[in-house]
């Protein structure tokens, strides 16, 4: 939606959000820092992960039980377990 919507390049859309994170003004909330740029990064040169499914797909790897529940098959496999039911 970023990309289409303000008609820029996923690129310029990820380096954008990567800067504006890495002010020491702001704060994620409830997300580490690192994670957050991961997932990114992950979709930065990818049409096939979409920056929700990059968050979903970091918060999950942060997490004690990296599993994610979808149906979606393009879903990142990294570091986390897919599940469908």
């Amino acid at each position: 939606m970023l990309t289409s919507t303000y008609g820029v390049s996923r690129r310029d859309a990820v380096d954008s959000l990567v800067e504006l994170i890495r002010k020491e003004t702001i704060e994620l909330w409830h997300m580490d820092e690192a994670a957050v740029l991961q997932a990114l990064f992950l979709c930065r040169e990818s049409n096939r992960t979409s920056f929700a499914d990059a968050l979903l797909w970091a918060n999950a790897r942060a997490s004690a039980h990296p599993v994610v529940y979808t149906f979606d098959q393009r879903f990142p496999v990294d570091g986390v377990t897919l599940r469908d039911s």
